[in-house]
């Protein structure tokens, strides 16, 4: 697949500005983006009180942000990302059968 870069599209170069801003631009436009996104998708769990999926995604996301400073740092190839990622699956998967066996027990 050939290599794409942004600037070969956008010819904003010509007018006198880096390219390094315009990728910040389009940085803070996926931010913003994703913030509508997330923010409404929280919305709808907190109303709907799927607390363990709430609970379940943000240990995901503080545990797949440790563990990327970790390979970071070390710089081991991410292996340490990958047992972490298998790991947090692992765990999503038990959890959803548990609530399931639950969910058939009570009912």
């Amino acid at each position: 697949m050939k290599h794409i870069e942004l600037m070969s599209f956008i010819h904003i170069g010509n007018v006198g500005f880096d390219a390094n801003y315009v990728y910040l631009f389009c940085g803070l436009v996926s931010i913003l983006i994703l913030y509508f996104c997330v923010k409404s998708l929280i919305i709808w769990v907190v109303q709907m009180k799927f607390d363990r999926l709430l609970i379940y995604t943000i240990s995901s996301l503080f545990i797949i942000a440790i563990v990327s400073g970790i390979d970071l740092i070390v710089g081991n190839e991410m292996e340490v990302a990958k047992i972490a990622l298998q790991s947090i699956s692992l765990f999503g998967f038990l959890l959803s059968i548990a609530i399931l066996i639950k969910h058939f027990i009570i009912n």
